[in-house]
Formats: C-alpha cells, structure tokens, sequence
C-alpha cells in the first residue's frame, strides 16, 4: 500500500496499492478488526506497505494487514487466492 485517506462522511476508506490498483473499504467491514461497531475513523496511515493503522475517535488504534486491503482494490485477488488453497 502506498497511499490512504479517511472519507468519514462517506463511511469508507480509500486505498492505494503500488501497482495502482486502488479501492474504497467500507468502515463497516473494518469493524471485523475492532471489539465495537460503529467506528469512526479519524485517520489512517501506513506504517509500512503491508499494515495500515486506523485511530478511531474513542482513541483506539486498529491494525488492518494489506491482504485484506487487497481483497478491495483487485477483484481477481480473491479468487488467485482460492486457487491456490484448493490447488
């Protein structure tokens, strides 16, 4: 991931990979990686290009790894990755 930014008004988070892919993740998918549900983001950023770490507004920080990001920025990600667990 080389780039991310914060749309609390829209409930997503854009995200950039690199090789220019790039996606929007819904904050409500996000909440898998937090202990409450309706997180609002306050800022995102990357502490490297494999983790992206979220700050909510309550103060909490949310580390999100890139293989889910990916699953959002590359529609063919997904299924590469089923092929090569049934393979």
């Amino acid at each position: 991931m080389e780039r991310v930014k914060v749309d609390t008004d829209a409930g997503r988070i854009s995200v950039r990979f690199a090789d220019g892919k790039q996606g929007w993740i819904p904050v409500d998918r996000i909440e898998e990686f937090s202990s409450g549900k309706h997180l609002i983001p306050k800022t995102a950023t990357l502490t490297d290009p494999y983790e992206m770490k979220i700050k909510t507004r309550n103060g909490t920080t949310i580390k999100i790894p890139w293989d889910f990001v990916r699953h959002f920025c590359d529609p063919s990600y997904k299924g590469r990755e089923l092929d090569q667990i049934s393979g």
